[in-house]
């Protein structure tokens, strides 16, 4: 389908099997995998040196979007008690999944935003 695997691939379930997948359908000499799920605590994830090494791909991760837990939650909540931040005011659009059909609209309105919030109901 993309003749020779994807440029990026993206992984967000949290599944090491599936982390695997994502990394192994990315392209060899420049793919680049981005997990952005969380696994089970003690959950590992295997990859031979050769897919590594030889293949030239990379793996990252990003866990809360590259925010830091212990420096920046405390800072992010205390704007919100302040009402400096407000829920209502984010820019992604926000989905009520209730009939099948969500889908096709999530899919056309997702064309020209970066993120889009599904609620299943």
């Amino acid at each position: 389908m993309t003749g020779g695997g994807a440029d990026y691939c993206f992984e967000g379930v949290g599944r090491a099997s599936l982390m695997h997948e994502a990394y192994a359908s990315c392209r060899k000499g420049w793919g680049k995998t981005i997990v952005l799920g969380s696994d089970k605590p003690g959950s590992k994830l295997s990859l031979s040196c050769s897919e590594v090494l030889v293949n030239g791909k990379s793996l990252m991760g990003c866990l809360f979007g590259g925010l830091k837990p212990k420096s920046h939650v405390p800072i992010l909540l205390k704007r919100y008690l302040d009402k400096l931040l407000q829920q209502k005011s984010a820019p992604s659009p926000l989905f009520l999944l209730r009939p099948i059909s969500a889908f096709t609209t999530q899919q056309s309105i997702c064309a020209t935003c970066c993120r889009a919030i599904t609620n299943v109901a």
